[in-house]
């Protein structure tokens, strides 16, 4: 069994990031700099100034969608692997949006501002060979009360752990009834300990541990009605287990708006953390609003698991399976820490090997590790690989298990293409050995002929 770490820095100061995705990576970049008080952002500087992490070239290459008599969509989603890599714990995001304005002459340029409704994930993750084009049948059932009109999906490739990778676009249209749903627009994030310094709602300002933040926002009705807002809290993504429900006071809201504010504890735990606050109804707590994003750090020693590849592929005793690792340390861009790494590749018959790798620089710097697997008996099952990052004191900072869900024609693709390797490798052998001979005897013919 052979182990390799290194590091490798993502870097592209030339890069302009827009929208959620820069709102997504916006607490793992790293930028020095020196501040006499406390700041809410720790190092991390100016946006236009960060490194920007690369994920894997994983596409939504195209997708269809038809809305069915019970207001469904059924399509087909065609996902694409460019990378030379394999790809596992693969799963799709479906965000219901409003649909995109129209550009004019005197407005060519959109801005995509349009409001989220709905987000859900798919319940199964699937892996995607290099280079594969996979399609997966989906169905998508939106809200139960949501007003007829024009909408989007918006399907996304991710991890179950949230980092978001390619998208695609659906227009759709559902019918049903018209009553509108109330508007939220999200406002600030503010924080005791910066002077309430009003902040944006996703720009990701550190707080200390399990102290309180208060968010506000504004919420508008077409008509005058109660309504009870909710905000449900995450580690990183909504893909992630709901940590926390908290239910506030309801709002009296008309056109004119109400404002809203909650206070929201922001745990213990140090890490990256978002709030998805919703207008419910305060009877049925059926949601009646289109959805604000909220993010927050919490200071302290932390790190996570960027994404896992497989880099080779082995399945017979005495074969290799290589993987690499992207992983970062802790979001809030000021704790700096060594921790160590538990890899354990594992299938449907147990461990298959293990690999302890101490003294790993953790900060908001993004790095690679490669770990190689000789295996020491047959591939059972599906490859698993599972990561434990812990700290110099030896508590657990995060786990992550990387399923690589192979279906059996994936499995034939690659036994296949390991058997063309193996084929071209003692082809190549036997012509360099046929050379050889060859070159030989011509030497030998003309020694004799002198």
């Amino acid at each position: 069994m052979t182990s390799m770490w290194y590091y490798v820095f993502m870097y592209d100061k030339k890069i302009i990031v827009v929208g959620t995705f820069i709102v997504s990576l916006f607490t793992l970049a790293p930028i020095a700099s020196s501040q006499p008080i406390p700041d809410p952002f720790g190092n991390r500087g100016n946006v236009t100034e960060q490194d920007i992490y690369h994920p894997p070239e994983a596409y939504v290459l195209k997708a269809t969608g038809t809305v069915d008599d019970s207001n469904n969509v059924n399509g087909t989603i065609t996902f694409w692997n460019k990378s030379d890599d394999i790809l596992g714990d693969m799963v799709y995001s479906i965000d219901l949006l409003g649909a995109l304005p129209a550009a004019t002459t005197e407005n060519p340029v959109v801005e995509d501002n349009a409001p989220v409704y709905d987000t859900i994930f798919s319940q199964e993750s699937f892996a995607l060979l290099a280079g594969e084009k996979k399609d997966i049948p989906y169905t998508y059932t939106p809200p139960e009360n949501l007003p007829a009109g024009s909408y989007r999906i918006e399907i996304t490739i991710g991890t179950s752990r949230g980092r978001t990778m390619g998208w695609f676009d659906i227009p759709v249209r559902f019918s049903g009834e018209l009553s509108p749903y109330a508007e939220l627009f999200p406002k600030d994030i503010t924080i005791a300990e910066y002077g309430n310094k009003a902040l944006g709602p996703e720009t990701g300002p550190n707080v200390t541990p399990e102290k309180s933040i208060s968010i506000t926002a504004a919420a508008v009705s077409q008509d005058t009605r109660l309504l009870a807002p909710v905000i449900d809290i995450y580690k990183f993504s909504p893909s992630r287990q709901l940590l926390r429900s908290i239910r506030g006071s309801t709002v009296n809201a008309n056109q004119a708006g109400a404002a809203v504010t909650m206070t929201v504890p922001t745990f213990k735990e140090p890490g990256v953390y978002v709030g998805i606050l919703s207008l419910r109804n305060p009877v049925t707590n059926g949601r009646i609003s289109n959805l604000a994003k909220y993010r927050w750090v919490v200071r302290g020693k932390d790190a996570d698991i960027l994404y896992t590849r497989m880099k080779t592929f082995g399945s017979m005793k005495n074969e290799t399976m290589s993987f690499s690792i992207d992983y970062v340390g802790a979001g809030d861009a000021e704790t700096k820490t060594n921790g160590n790494f538990e890899i354990t590749l594992s299938d449907d018959a147990g461990i298959l090997g293990t690999h302890s790798i101490t003294d790993v620089t953790l900060d908001d710097s993004i790095r690679t590790g490669e770990t190689d697997f000789v295996l020491k008996r047959d591939l059972v099952g599906n490859p698993v690989l599972n990561i434990e990052m812990r700290a110099e004191n030896g508590t657990t900072i995060t786990m992550y298990s990387a399923p690589f869900p192979f279906t059996a024609e994936q499995l034939q693709t690659l036994e296949r293409g390991k058997a063309i390797s193996r084929f071209l490798l003692i082809g190549g052998a036997l012509l360099i050995f046929a050379g050889t001979l060859l070159f030989a005897r011509l030497y030998i013919g003309k020694k004799r002929n002198r």
